[in-house]
C-alpha cells in the first residue's frame, strides 16, 4: 500500500528523485552553553519556501539527527521551547527541542504553514483579503489550493517535513543515518504518515494522535470529530476505505514507532 499513500498525499517527490535541498538563509537566533540556534529559510519546491530552526549542539560529534514536529496551528518556537511560557502547565512540547539538542540531538523543527500572522509569535491572522472569515480560513483556503492541483495541505507538509530530513542529513558531523523523528498533536499525525513515505527516517515518536481514525473522523467519540470541526485537511482521498492508523505504522515496520 505505499503507493495508495503516495497518492492519497499526491504532493511528494522520492528523496532519490529530488534535488538536493537549498538553503535561501540561515540566521543566529540564540547561543546558549550547549547550542547554537538558527533560523533557516529552504526550498522546498520550486516556488515553495518554507523555514525551520536548527539546533546544533556542541558536544563533540557524531551528532544524531532529529526531526521536531510542531502540532496543529503550532510553530517551530513553540516545539523548540523559545517561546513565552514554553514551559507553562498546558504547553505539551516542554522546550523538547531544547531538552534534545542538550543531549547531544541535532535538531531541526521545519514549520507547517497554516494560517496568516507571525509563526515566529505564534499571532494567527485571518485572511487580509477575507476579514470576514474566521482566523481558521488560511489554513483551509491553503488546502483547496492544494486540491486544485491535485494534492492536499498535508502533503505539502510532508513534503516540508521530508526537506527537513535531508537538511539533517546534509548537516555535518551527523551520525547518518540514523535519523530520527518526534512530533506532536497533528505532528503526530507527520509522524505516522511521514516514515511510511519516507525510509530514511528509522525510530519515531507520535506523541497525541495514534486514534481509530474512522471514530475519530466521522464520530462518534469523547471528543469532537472532524466532520463537525473547521479544518478541512484532516480529510485525505481514500484514507478511510484504505487504512486505520496501526495500518499506516505497519508501513513502518520494521523501522521503531
Amino acid at each position: 500500500k505505499p503507493s495508495v499513500t503516495r497518492r492519497a498525499v499526491a504532493i511528494w517527490i522520492n528523496p532519490s528523485e529530488r534535488p538536493p535541498v537549498r538553503i535561501i538563509k540561515e540566521s543566529p537566533v540564540l547561543e546558549t552553553d550547549y547550542a547554537q540556534i538558527t533560523r533557516l529559510t529552504f526550498e522546498v519546491l520550486p516556488g515553495l519556501e518554507s523555514y525551520a530552526l536548527r539546533l546544533r549542539p556542541k558536544t563533540p560529534g557524531p551528532h544524531t539527527p532529529l526531526l521536531a514536529q510542531h502540532g496543529y496551528f503550532g510553530t517551530p518556537e513553540q516545539v523548540v521551547g523559545l517561546t513565552p511560557g514554553a514551559n507553562g502547565k498546558d504547553i505539551a512540547y516542554r522546550s523538547m527541542g531544547l531538552r534534545a539538542a542538550r543531549r547531544g540531538y541535532h535538531v531541526i523543527a521545519p514549520h507547517h504553514p497554516d494560517t496568516y500572522g507571525n509563526p515566529e509569535e505564534g499571532r494567527h491572522e485571518t485572511h487580509p483579503g477575507h476579514s470576514d472569515q474566521i482566523w481558521h480560513y488560511g489554513n483551509n483556503r491553503l488546502n483547496r489550493l492544494c486540491l486544485l492541483n491535485g494534492g492536499s495541505r498535508f502533503g505539502l507538509d510532508m513534503m516540508i517535513s521530508s526537506r527537513a530530513v535531508d537538511l539533517l542529513l546534509d548537516a555535518p558531523n551527523i551520525d547518518a543515518p540514523r535519523v530520527g523523528m518526534y512530533g506532536l498533536s497533528r505532528g503526530g499525525e507527520a509522524a505516522v504518515l511521514l516514515p511510511a513515505l519516507d525510509t530514511r527516517i528509522e525510530a519515531t515518536v507520535c506523541a497525541a494522535f495514534f486514534n481509530r481514525r474512522l471514530l475519530k473522523l466521522i464520530g462518534p467519540g469523547r471528543l469532537t470529530n472532524y466532520l463537525d470541526w473547521f479544518d478541512e485537511s484532516q480529510f485525505l482521498f481514500d484514507f478511510v476505505r484504505w487504512f486505520s492508523d496501526a495500518d499506516l505504522v505497519s508501513l513502518i515496520a520494521p523501522r521503531a514507532f
